[in-house]
């Protein structure tokens, strides 16, 4: 599946080059790491440790969180104004269906629990539907409408808002404007705490676009 989206991206993306549209090479770039981790996790052997494949799914829910609400910021206010509010909308929706499995997946402490696996495969399988859903029929009609000033400020943007994403799902928390935003800001900290608790300070990986 990890083939098919990356074909289809290609396929359909006839837009502006990555120089003129970073935003567009930042999201599919971030897109490919997501897709390196769901590929880990799926090739663990059989008769791997239960705590190494809850951590995995842990790291899962961290860059995913952190990438949709970086999206949720930035990417579906601009497709609202400049494409389609309804696919705007569409993918907040999706977004959101999401937040809810990873919170049920957050929620999990024992590695032995025999919801991870189901949790972790419903995680990657909606992941991946966003990911296509957004690639073949959001990005390339974005890059096309907008000159390459404004690609270049949303991509700035988008890079930005990754120091005030939260990196746990929060489904019950505001998703449109103007409380998103705060809302997301103060979930930060918090975040970081359970995270260095979860992880490890030097245990942290690096966000999925640095990867």
């Amino acid at each position: 599946m990890a083939t098919e989206v990356k074909r289809g991206a290609q396929a359909e993306f006839k837009g502006k080059s990555s120089s003129e549209d970073p935003l567009t090479s930042r999201l599919i770039s971030e897109h490919r790491g997501l897709e390196k981790l769901f590929q880990q996790y799926e090739q663990l052997p059989p008769d791997t440790d239960p705590k190494e494949r809850l951590q995995l799914g842990y790291e899962m829910i961290r860059q995913i969180s952190l990438h949709a609400a970086t999206e949720e910021m930035v990417l579906y206010p601009a497709i609202a104004k400049h494409q389609s509010k309804e696919d705007a909308e569409r993918l907040l929706a999706e977004t959101h269906a999401a937040q809810q499995v990873l919170a049920d997946l957050n929620a999990v402490s024992d590695p032995a629990d025999l919801r991870v696996a189901e949790l972790v495969r419903k995680t990657i399988q909606m992941t991946r539907e966003h990911i296509r859903d957004e690639e073949a029929s959001c990005l390339p009609h974005l890059s096309q409408a907008l000159e390459p000033a404004e690609l270049q400020r949303l991509a700035r943007q988008f890079a930005a808002a990754r120091g005030v994403a939260p990196t746990r799902p929060h489904p019950y928390a505001p998703t449109r404007p103007p409380w998103n935003v705060p809302a997301m800001a103060a979930a930060v900290p918090v975040d970081m705490v359970r995270d260095v608790v979860r992880f490890g300070l030097r245990n942290l990986k690096s966000d999925v676009d640095r990867a």
